[in-house]
């Protein structure tokens, strides 16, 4: 019986990184720490894309890329208009598309005969191996440059991208400590050099041989309703509601301790969080918290409506996404719901929120 093939096989050639000569590398750069070296690399993929037109495209725009790609006769007008433009030389030259973890595994995971191999190579060839750093992990570098007294008025935002291999946090190479401290250290550097060499496609073939493979867009929604019943009698206005939504947010993020002027500390910090957004509405800080607590807020203030299949991944994907790109490719719900008046989007983000294919294909000509 054949053993099952390592879906990495095919990417880890030797003439891809030379090991030697990166370890060799490495040990002549002890001074240079693992996480500074793995922080260097996202320095660089931002500096590559900075003068590109970054779009962020959900899932179904992915999708209608592979069918058009397939030759699938179900698209309408619209999409392979779209389709046809995506492939142009100029987009190809001028766009790039990175793809956040939400994405991925949402088409991983769908339900009909999408063609893997069709997928990750749409996905290379728009992505250019860029990737939007998780949720969690911008969250925190957002809150230490609010804490910083150098950074809080100076406008500082956090590099928002990284490669595809790093879409579930941060790499972390443990070795047994048999080496020098140098060696060991130049070793695992290297090892990262051979993990970046990994196409987006990698990231989304490992998902496809996983045994946990399954994404529910379901999952997270009756624990949310039961929280939103629960917090019913705190919501008199509008702030009332954001005010929960980003306590929550800050939970994860916020170490409990004593109290702050008589709040917890995670609400102590959303509540100079909302201060420092009322007073300068237009600043960058926390823009990732500011989306995700928004979207949740006009759920249970303004639409008054429980969470229904899909929503939690979509505004993950749009507190990722709004804060990354020049434009967010999504739909009209999600494109209505981040618009909403109370949320001021326009006063603090620049990203152009277009939905519909028709939409997606005029807005890719005008560029």
């Amino acid at each position: 019986m054949n053993e099952a093939q390592n879906p990495f096989d095919k990417y880890l050639s030797d003439d891809q990184v030379k090991a030697s000569e990166r370890f060799t590398f490495h040990r002549e750069h002890a001074e240079v720490s693992y996480e500074d070296y793995r922080e260097s690399t996202r320095h660089i993929i931002y500096d590559q894309i900075k003068s590109m037109r970054i779009i962020y495209l959900d899932t179904n725009a992915w999708k209608c890329l592979s069918d058009y790609e397939r030759g699938k006769t179900t698209l309408t007008g619209a999409m392979r208009e779209f389709a046809i433009t995506m492939n142009s030389e100029r987009i190809r030259n001028n766009c790039v598309f990175p793809i956040g973890i939400v994405t991925l595994f949402e088409l991983q995971s769908m339900d009909d005969a999408v063609s893997i191999s069709t997928l990750a190579d749409i996905v290379d060839k728009f992505s250019f191996g860029v990737a939007c750093q998780p949720l969690d992990e911008v969250i925190d570098q957002e809150l230490n440059l609010f804490n910083r007294k150098e950074t809080h008025d100076a406008g500082a935002v956090p590099i928002r991208f990284c490669h595809p291999m790093e879409l579930a946090g941060k790499i972390q190479i443990n070795i047994r400590d048999l080496l020098p401290a140098d060696e060991s250290l130049a070793f695992r550097k290297t090892m990262l050099d051979h993990i970046f060499t990994l196409p987006t496609s990698a990231h989304l073939e490992m998902v496809a041989a996983s045994s946990y493979r399954t994404w529910d867009n379901s999952e997270g929604i009756d624990k949310i309703n039961e929280g939103m019943l629960s917090h019913r009698h705190e919501i008199k206005t509008y702030p009332d509601a954001l005010l929960v939504e980003l306590t929550g947010i800050m939970k994860s993020h916020v170490p409990d301790g004593p109290l702050v002027q008589g709040f917890s500390p995670p609400g102590a910090k959303a509540r100079m969080a909302m201060i420092h957004w009322h007073d300068s509405p237009s600043s960058k800080h926390l823009m990732t918290a500011r989306i995700l607590a928004n979207a949740h807020a006009v759920m249970r203030y303004i639409e008054n409506r429980n969470f229904k299949r899909g929503d939690i991944a979509d505004f993950l994907t749009a507190s990722i996404a709004l804060p990354a790109a020049h434009a967010f490719f999504s739909d009209k719900r999600l494109e209505n719901l981040v618009k909403e008046q109370k949320v001021g989007l326009r006063k603090f983000c620049s990203c152009e929120v277009v939905s519909g294919f028709d939409n997606f294909a005029a807005y890719l000509r005008s560029i």
